[in-house]
Parts: C-alpha cells; sequence; structure tokens
C-alpha cells in the first residue's frame, strides 16, 4: 500500500520555514505527502515531486483573514475542515500532521468520521494564551480543544522544551520531541561564500519589525564609522506604516536616512540571497512575552543568520545566554547604543574566524536534517509495524 501522510495547518507553509524543512524530511519518508493550507500567499516554494499542495478558499492575506466579518471566518473554518475530511478519505493516510491549534481544533471536529486507525501528530510553532485572544472567537475555542484532546496525541513536538510547560504534558503518554527551528542544509548551505567586509558593514534584521530589537539604538550609530567602516541597516519584514515612520524620523534626526534600508515580506526563497550580502545578524529579542522568551532554539532567524556565515547580536538575558553564550559568533548586548557598538567593534577585528565558525556550526549540529532524525527513525519503526493503516479505531 503507498504510504501517505496528510499535513493540515490554518495558516501557508511559506510563512513557517521550519513546516518547509519538515515536509521535505518527510518526502523522503513517504511515497505522497500532501498539504492543506490557507491560500495566504501565492505558492512559490518548490516541493519534492511527491508532495502535493492544496491551498484553501479565496486568496487573502492573514490580515485580510483577521479582518473579516466573523460568519465568513466560520464558514472558512468549516470548508477547511471538511477538506481535511474529504482528503482523508480519499488518500487514506498513515499519519496525520496538524500545525498549530486551529488546524488541531479542525482536526478533531473532523476525526469521529474517518475510519481506520491514524497516528495523530501534533506541530505547535507559536504559544497561543486565552488573554490574547477575543472570548468565544474561533481561535478562543481552538485553544479548548487544544488541552481537551491533547492526551489524545500519538506524537508531539515543539521547537523548544521549555514551552512544554505551557502544554497539559502531566497526562501525556504518546511520544514527544523536541525539533528546533533550525535552518536546512539543503537549502541555505548554497547561499553561504567566504566572509568578507569591504567599504561597509550590512546589519540585517530579519523578522517582524517592532520596537525592543535594538532598531532604534542601531540608527543611532548609523552616522559612526567603526574600524574605519561605515555602516548601513537593512530592515526585512512586515512593519506597521507607524514603527516604520517611528524609525525613519530617527534616522533623519541622525541624519542616516541614506543608510536604512527597509524590505517588505518575501518569498522564503529570497530570505537568505539578501541575508547573504551582509554581514552581521540582528537577533535582539527583548520582550518579556512567552513567545519571546522561550525563543532559545524556536528563533529560526538566528540560526538562519549562522546559516549564511554571519555572527549575530542576541539580547543579554539567561534564556537566551543559555543557548547563545557557547558560541564564538554570537554576541550578548545590552538594548543601549554603546553595547551593540562595543559588540560590532569586536566581531569586526575577527570577522572571517567568527564567519567560519558560524557556517561551520551551522553544518555541524544547527542544522534541521541532524535534529529531525530521531522523529525519522520513529515514523519509520511505526510503519514497519503498522503495515496495513486502515484498521478500525
Amino acid at each position: 500500500m503507498k504510504k501517505s501522510i496528510l499535513i493540515s495547518m490554518y495558516s501557508h507553509a511559506e510563512l513557517y520555514p521550519p513546516t518547509l524543512n519538515a515536509i521535505g524530511e518527510l518526502s523522503k519518508i513517504f511515497d505522497q505527502v500532501v498539504l492543506i493550507q490557507r491560500s495566504h500567499l501565492i505558492n512559490e516554494w518548490k516541493y519534492p515531486l511527491n508532495v502535493k499542495v492544496i491551498s484553501h478558499g479565496k486568496l487573502m492575506t492573514t490580515k485580510q483573514q483577521e479582518n473579516s466579518s466573523i460568519f465568513l471566518k466560520l464558514a472558512l473554518f468549516l470548508s477547511f475542515t471538511w477538506l481535511i475530511f474529504t482528503t482523508s478519505l480519499k488518500i487514506r493516510p498513515a499519519i496525520i500532521l496538524v500545525y498549530d491549534p486551529l488546524a488541531f481544533m479542525s482536526f478533531q471536529l473532523a476525526k469521529p468520521f474517518l475510519n481506520g486507525k491514524k497516528l495523530v501528530w501534533y506541530h505547535n510553532h507559536d504559544i497561543w494564551e486565552t488573554f490574547q485572544l477575543r472570548k468565544y472567537s474561533i481561535s478562543w475555542f481552538s485553544l479548548y480543544f487544544e488541552r481537551k484532546y491533547f492526551k489524545k496525541l500519538d506524537v508531539f513536538t515543539l521547537p523548544a522544551k521549555n514551552r512544554l510547560e505551557y502544554f497539559p504534558i502531566k497526562n501525556f503518554t504518546g511520544k514527544c520531541f523536541v525539533i528546533p527551528n533550525y535552518p536546512s542544509i539543503l537549502f541555505y548551505s548554497k547561499f553561504y561564500g567566504p566572509p568578507k567586509i569591504e567599504k561597509e558593514i550590512k546589519l540585517i534584521f530579519q523578522g517582524s519589525v517592532s520596537e525592543m530589537h535594538g532598531l532604534e539604538q542601531i540608527i543611532e550609530l548609523l552616522a559612526l564609522e567603526i574600524a574605519g567602516k561605515h555602516l548601513n541597516l537593512i530592515v526585512k519584514g512586515p512593519c506597521s506604516p507607524q514603527y516604520k515612520q517611528k524609525l525613519e524620523e530617527i534616522a533623519l534626526k541622525f541624519n542616516v536616512v541614506d543608510k536604512l534600508f527597509f524590505y517588505g515580506v518575501t518569498s522564503y526563497n529570497e530570505v537568505p540571497k539578501i541575508a547573504s550580502m551582509c554581514h552581521i545578524g540582528i537577533g535582539i529579542h527583548a520582550k518579556n512575552d512567552v513567545m519571546n522568551i522561550t525563543l532559545g532554539t524556536a528563533s529560526n532567524k538566528l540560526y538562519e543568520y549562522a546559516a549564511v556565515g554571519l555572527p549575530i547580536l542576541y539580547f543579554n538575558s539567561p534564556h537566551f545566554n543559555q543557548y547563545l553564550k557557547q558560541y564564538k559568533w554570537a554576541f550578548s548586548v545590552e538594548l543601549n547604543s554603546e553595547s551593540i557598538r562595543q559588540a560590532i567593534e569586536t566581531i569586526v577585528r575577527d570577522y572571517e574566524g567568527l564567519s567560519t565558525q558560524a557556517h561551520f556550526d551551522f553544518t555541524n549540529s544547527l542544522n534541521y536534517e541532524t535534529h529531525f532524525i530521531p522523529v525519522a527513525d520513529y515514523l519509520f519503526e511505526f510503519l514497519k509495524l503498522n503495515r496495513k493503516f486502515d484498521q478500525p479505531f
């Protein structure tokens, strides 16, 4: 029988690079991989030939979906659930992998109507807390489903071990794996080149652009020279018009408007191309919410910098020090211009050595493939022991 896996996420896979990495690894294990996702982007990622992508619904951005009426949101969610049900009946997957609470709830609603024993695997990208959600919204209900049916899962994965405390893991009897959000060797290795700084030092921030990432403090430094080199700042990712205006006003104040560059959201294919043209990655996360204080292995951006040979700046906190202090190319900073300046100066003095070491550590340990091996071994064992997948529950 053809071995199939059904993957479901109530978002778009190209917004979550670790999902793209997982699909790549799963395509080596299964004859057929079917991905159901929301139509938030035009598909640009080149998947393996045995991967089928089903984009659900009319193309709309995540922001447009968030701002739509409750009736449209409900219609989209119910039709998404129906799509999981009909696709599962059609391909009869051995394993169903669902991402994040909304897809989890959608599958739980469809599950009673599905025949055959299937291994149910849940991966959580982002921790949602009840206070962040509007009461009785679809997202609010999805957290209820997550807690109610969590103990019935067969496999649970997440990107950071210290996030386990936010899940009802006490009564969970299935298998649990931590899969850090490291980049893929297969994709990233081709973007690394010999490290070299010529006339300018280019700093890059990738991610959701907002306060507490040190951007305001770095803009103040752009008027300076460090080791005889001018500084430029590249900001890549979604940014509100209000915050962009704030950064531009700071740049105007310090007369460095020509040294500040904004890139919007691009396809994931473009991410390493832009980063590989830079020299230092900004991985400063000084916010104190659950997501930010558990980013040690959950921030793919930190390790994507290393993959292309960029030393990084990170926020000096016990959590980030736990994961990054051991690496020579990772520099802890306070949220002030002088601390950041000193770190940049230290990096520039030994840039080639630090850059080479960053890429070496990525190749040898800080990559997705290495950490997916235990999960792959478990799936292989499951498939070997369960050659007939469509037995009654």
